[in-house]
């Protein structure tokens, strides 16, 4: 985990942990199997071999003209394993960020699925509805032309009575 006291802290501890285990002789090299991030849809899994030895710089220091405060000795001394912090930390980022659109394609890939679910069951409660829909149109239009021909024969009544009343009344 890298929460506690900032990522590069806990970087920090992880390294010095190796570097005293590889000085106390208990491991040889440290190798970093992770993803590689290549692209949002692209990860490669990669092996990474961090240098655990410090190099040595006697011929180098010989043949340098110049004279250097620390010597090239302490200097690499006082370097490498800061090298080895930011490798390692390069390392673990390369991996977040891999692993992060790795989930980020998943969610997209999964949004898009559930919106092609939910188009098709649409379709599909539309299909079935449909006929409901149309015989309760036909039910209706049915309705509507019998109360037109009960208006219609209910009117012819009226005015049969009418005449007949108005046959009485002369």
């Amino acid at each position: 985990k890298l929460e506690k006291g900032g990522p590069f802290e806990a970087v920090s501890q992880l390294t010095a942990q190796i570097l005293q285990l590889y000085q106390q002789g208990n491991i040889d090299t440290v190798e970093f199997v992770f993803h590689h991030f290549k692209s949002m849809g692209s990860q490669v899994v990669t092996i990474k071999e961090l240098t655990l030895s410090t190099p040595k710089v006697g011929k180098v220091e010989a043949d340098n003209p110049f004279l250097t405060e620390p010597s090239a000795d302490e200097l690499i001394q006082a370097l490498h394993p800061r090298l080895l912090n930011a490798e390692v930390y390069g390392t673990l980022l390369d991996s977040f960020t891999s692993e992060h659109a790795a989930r980020m394609l998943a969610m997209q890939t999964a949004d898009d699925n559930a919106n092609d679910l939910l188009k098709e069951l649409t379709l599909l409660y539309n299909k079935t509805r449909q006929p409901i829909r149309l015989r309760n149109r036909s039910r209706k239009f049915r309705q509507s032309k019998k109360s037109k021909r009960l208006k219609k024969s209910h009117r012819k009544m009226l005015s049969k009575r009418r005449k007949a009343i108005c046959h009485i009344h002369r």
